[in-house]
């Protein structure tokens, strides 16, 4: 069985004072293997652009499997 990197995915659960419920931000297409700082300057730019506190943070990771 051969294991290709497909793609990323960063979705961060976020709360913001004008919506009365939780929501996800996603990010498509994150690089293989972002680094702590890497995720650290999302979330801190996120909270400048917006009003978002963020609650979780989740990195969902695609790969292509072939059987032999």
């Amino acid at each position: 069985m051969d294991t290709e990197f497909k793609s990323n995915k960063l979705q961060l659960k976020v709360t913001n004072p004008a919506a009365p419920r939780a929501f996800h931000r996603l990010f498509n297409n994150v690089c293989q293997a972002p680094t702590s700082g890497q995720v650290t300057a999302v979330v801190d730019m996120l909270q400048v652009l917006t009003a978002d506190h963020v609650q979780n943070i989740s990195l969902a990771t695609s790969q292509q499997i072939t059987l032999k």
